[in-house]
């Protein structure tokens, strides 16, 4: 799974902090397109350890780690701050915590802006399947093709099927012989964990087209492989990701065994071989729920609600954003065509979302129906000067720097 849906709650920040003590880090270097009957079985015995530490580490405190412990919390906080009702602009994960909100205090919902949605009238593993075809998608419909027309800056190759091809070779050099950057070894996940990272906004395009060069000379012991020294940073603090692991397997029910594990997940990765094969790690299958079991958002009862979606979206795709639209009633779905960018309102500089957004927050404007706005460019890349080694890693860094582990 892919974190960058992201839930927040208690487990992070100034509250008090869950940890999995390592235990996300295991199995981080197995490649899951390596389908050998026993590098599968580490795959499934490494998700089940890493739902033993963090459960194991997380103590009295982690079943209490869930969506509606997070409401109840915000509620409170409404309350002191004597508000009567509360106005919520929520985006990825805080679309299913603004949903559970909504559902769980329908008489204290003012208005709701819910963007780049998750599926929150359903669990959260089919709302996580969808995420291999939302990256895959828009690495192959979005960057590929940009990468292309910018072929004369960054020579990744004049086509798609072309840069693609550049990508599955360079994977597959890194899978042989992962290179040393930093002192750090770095196999082809690093490298499909760069590209998801990267996907979350096409700003973050042109470092990944640079990078892509970078890890070409690493791996052919070019002199930026040679003269190195500095590491990548850490992927993610503990207790963010820890909060995230806890959420996902205490919020709702996760079904399937090895051998569903196995076959799910090479269909998936032969269709989206980007992170479709990753999909095999599933802790949630061996954690042990609380007995928690809470109502299903439908908007009933509730006033209308703003839901933006752009159609590109990889980590929280348009298909899922459709199902909880049809799901929960009285929504206005505002859909963002040709746009990928996983958060739109006040983040892409689409003046036709931000018009829209800010005329139903500020002013109580509501959308008589579902409406459409169109994407904004991808942005044109800088003519960078050459950069040295140092700048370079830093550039990897950035673009590596945000992801998570799958597990």
């Amino acid at each position: 799974m892919s974190a960058g849906c992201r839930p927040f709650a208690g487990g992070t920040g100034d509250s008090s902090n869950t940890t999995c003590n390592g235990g996300l880090d295991i199995g981080s270097t197995l490649d899951y397109r390596d389908r050998s009957q026993g590098n599968l079985n580490l795959l499934i015995n490494s998700a089940k350890l890493t739902a033993q530490y963090c459960q194991q580490f997380g103590g009295e405190f982690g079943p209490f780690v869930n969506t509606e412990q997070t409401v109840k919390d915000l509620d409170l906080l409404r309350a002191l701050l004597g508000r009567d009702k509360i106005n919520w602009v929520g985006y990825s994960g805080g679309t299913w915590l603004g949903a559970y909100y909504a559902t769980y205090f329908p008489n204290r919902v003012g208005r709701f802006v819910l963007d780049s949605n998750t599926n929150f009238t359903t669990d959260w593993q089919d709302s996580f399947a969808w995420q291999p075809l939302g990256f895959q998608r828009r690495f192959q419909e979005d960057f590929q093709p940009w990468a292309a027309k910018y072929d004369s800056t960054f020579h990744l190759g004049a086509t798609a099927a072309a840069v693609n091809q550049m990508y599955e070779q360079l994977r597959a050099k890194m899978a042989a012989a992962p290179p040393v950057i930093g002192g750090t070894t770095y196999n082809g996940v690093a490298l499909d964990n760069m590209i998801v990272g990267a996907m979350y906004s096409s700003r973050n395009f042109s470092v990944l087209a640079q990078n892509f060069a970078v890890l070409e000379s690493v791996v052919g012991g070019g002199a930026f492989a040679a003269h190195t020294t500095r590491s990548l940073q850490p992927i993610s603090a503990d207790a963010f990701l820890s909060t995230f692991t806890s959420i996902l397997c205490n919020d709702t029910a996760w079904h399937g065994d090895k051998q569903s594990l196995i076959r799910d997940s090479g269909q998936s990765g032969k269709k989206y071989p980007l992170i479709g094969y990753s999909t095999i790690s599933q802790p949630c299958l061996s954690w042990h729920r609380p007995s928690l079991r809470m109502p299903t958002p439908d908007g009933r009862g509730l006033p209308p609600i703003l839901m933006v979606q752009d159609t590109h979206d990889p980590a929280t795709p348009y298909e899922g954003a459709v199902l909880a639209h049809k799901a929960f009633a009285n929504s206005r779905l505002l859909t963002v065509q040709g746009q990928g960018d996983h958060g739109v309102y006040a983040s892409t500089g689409n003046t036709c979302v931000d018009n829209t957004v800010e005329s139903f927050i500020v002013d109580g404007v509501v959308p008589p129906r579902d409406s459409t706005c169109a994407g904004v460019p991808l942005p044109v890349p800088a003519q960078a000067a050459p950069v040295s080694a140092v700048d370079k890693a830093a550039a990897y860094r950035a673009a590596a720097g945000s992801l998570p582990s799958s597990n």
